[in-house]
């Protein structure tokens, strides 16, 4: 939180992690003051103590006020979200992430869809990576989506989504909603 020079952005993630804390404590049981938790090192935060032996597990993603927590008893999780209409540099950012059938995909959408599926390529692989719990450790053009997930006109399904090197299956879900892009990926069980 000390290199958050912003006033009102040092507020907005002090709540986040006071509504993060009552969340783990009301699921878990366990009184918010034993709630602790820490970041591996690639980044993604994990319970810690009386917590960590719940079976309980989460991930978190902010952009432009936009906030997103998932949570599973499942195994692994990982969530990644967009502001629709945030500045981004989409065709440079898939440069570097997309495989060579990923930007073909983009090129065949219709017009004017660039962006909107590149967020949701990105939000995809970004999801996974963190349900993984490597994040950016691990090259996003290892993730190789299908189609069906980064171009889809109907949103919300489940696809399964193998990376070569990393415990899976994923599953995968992009929600689309006016203002956001949105990925969940929980590593198995299928959901």
């Amino acid at each position: 939180m000390e290199r958050l020079q912003d006033p009102m952005l040092r507020r907005r993630f002090a709540v986040r992690r006071r509504w993060l804390r009552r969340l783990i404590s009301a699921e878990c049981g366990v009184p918010e003051r034993e709630v602790d938790y820490r970041v591996n090192r690639h980044g993604k935060p994990e319970l810690v103590d009386a917590v960590e032996a719940a079976g309980f597990h989460f991930n978190t993603s902010t952009s432009e006020g936009w906030h997103a927590i998932a949570t599973s008893r499942r195994g692994p999780v990982g969530v990644d979200l967009e502001a629709i209409g945030r500045r981004v540099n989409y065709a440079q950012v898939l440069r570097l992430a997309a495989s060579a059938e990923e930007l073909e995909w983009l090129d065949d959408a219709q017009a004017g869809t660039f962006d909107l599926n590149a967020m949701k390529i990105w939000v995809a692989k970004e999801a996974i990576l963190k349900a993984a719990g490597r994040g950016l450790s691990v090259n996003p053009r290892r993730v190789s989506l299908p189609r069906s997930l980064a171009v889809s006109k109907t949103p919300g399904r489940w696809s399964e989504v193998l990376v070569p090197g990393l415990a899976g299956p994923f599953w995968v879900q992009i929600l689309e909603r006016e203002q956001v892009i949105l990925a969940l990926a929980q590593a198995e069980p299928k959901p």
